[in-house]
């Protein structure tokens, strides 16, 4: 895995070249621009090969995560685009806070270059604290946008997936792994439910027995949990459970050779479980918003506004999100914009019935759209994908 400092001119040249090679598209003024105003964890991303390069952000003692080439540069442009921009220079110090915050700033900056973009005026801030993230206005329209951010890593359910596929990945025996390859073929292993670290042995055991004897391509029952299956694939075949939370082993055999992490034919085993959307941490994030919607309204007597939230969930978070919170919503708020986590998905407008066409256009644009189609929607059929790398050094078992 080849690291790249973009405080080195050498190592510019290959991103852009990574870059280019993606079918990706960057300004190299914005690297420029971002040498000189953000921390360096933003300025080191890892080359894994293909498509798969990303910088690794951290929040200081409870981790970090791994930002893709895609975000990145979304975030990195929309600072450059943004540099003219009062308080431009706030939005990049809370960039490089060791903090969730990092990312909430960004998805912010994002949503106003779209903006900008499309030629309204952007401030910051603009009630001050306590009120919304963004005024945006072109002509004698204008409108407050608050961003929320779901942050997933604060969910127990997720932990607790994240320890189990670990524990299941990490016992699993050599001799299954030396079947696999000797085999050409990878297997997958679905939970609809949470389960205990304490099953991983006694699952890792059965896999062992049960898979050299399990026909390809037919989903197979587990004993342990009564709803855990799995499935032999070849390795060049299409997933077979393809949404959800999926856990993956890539091995690294030699060094210096790049591999694909994220190509499911590099993953000999992967853990898929059931994630399903956390409407308790979304009613939060919306009760949360429509409040600093309404602390505009006391100082704009003319306020109107909308949320942006990025989180997981497509169509059935924005159904909902319509059912259960929608009525409830204050007068100055039009609705929610629903971003995906992929950068590539399109959103999904959560409205008020009876919004007007134009008020509907301009809550497409923070989905980077002009105009929502008659049934806009955020794909919500990308996975959380995690990656496990091994290298020649270790062992597994």
């Amino acid at each position: 895995m080849g690291r790249l400092f973009l405080r080195e001119q050498s190592d510019i040249n290959r991103l852009l070249k990574i870059i280019a090679d993606n079918d990706l598209t960057m300004n190299p003024q914005a690297i420029e621009y971002a040498c000189q105003i953000l921390s360096d964890d933003w300025l080191t991303l890892f080359d894994a090969g293909g498509p798969n390069c990303f910088c690794d952000l951290s929040f200081g003692k409870i981790g970090g995560v791994g930002y893709s080439l895609p975000q990145w540069i979304d975030a990195v442009t929309s600072l450059y685009n943004l540099r003219g921009v009062k308080g431009i220079d706030e939005q990049a110090r809370r960039l490089c806070i060791s903090s969730h915050e990092r990312l909430d700033t960004a998805l912010v900056l994002t949503v106003a270059s779209r903006y900008q973009g499309r030629h309204w005026a952007v401030a910051f801030e603009p009630n001050g604290k306590g009120c919304s993230d963004l005024r945006v206005a072109q002509g004698d329209q204008g409108f407050y946008i608050e961003v929320k951010r779901e942050n997933t890593q604060k969910h127990d359910r997720l932990k607790n997936i994240r320890a189990t596929s670990d524990a299941i990945l990490g016992g699993m025996s050599p001799a299954l792994f030396e079947w696999l390859e000797k085999n050409n073929c990878r297997i997958q292993v679905r939970f609809l439910r949470g389960i205990s670290t304490s099953l991983a042995p006694r699952i890792c055991n059965e896999l062992r027995v049960k898979v050299p004897h399990a026909p390809t391509g037919i989903e197979q029952p587990l004993t342990l949990p009564k709803d855990g299956e799995f499935v032999v694939l070849r390795r060049d075949s299409e997933q077979h459970f393809s949404k959800g939370f999926i856990s993956g082993i890539v091995r690294i055999k030699q060094h210096g050779v790049a591999v694909q992490a994220n190509d499911p034919r590099n993953m000999p085993v992967q853990v898929v479980c059931e994630w399903l959307p956390n409407l308790t941490a979304v009613g939060d994030l919306i009760k949360k918003a429509t409040r600093q919607l309404q602390n505009d309204g006391k100082l704009d007597s003319d306020a109107k506004g909308f949320i942006v939230m990025q989180a997981r969930g497509g169509k059935y978070l924005g159904n909902k999100i319509e059912e259960r919170f929608l009525p409830n919503f204050p007068a100055c708020c039009l609705g929610v914009t629903l971003l995906s986590e992929s950068p590539f998905g399109s959103g999904q407008i959560v409205a008020r019935d009876g919004l007007d066409a134009p008020a509907l256009s301009v809550m497409s644009h923070a989905a980077n759209v002009d105009y929502p189609s008659p049934r806009s929607e955020s794909r919500d059929d990308v996975p959380y994908l995690s990656i496990i790398i091994v290298t020649p050094e270790q062992a597994i078992g």
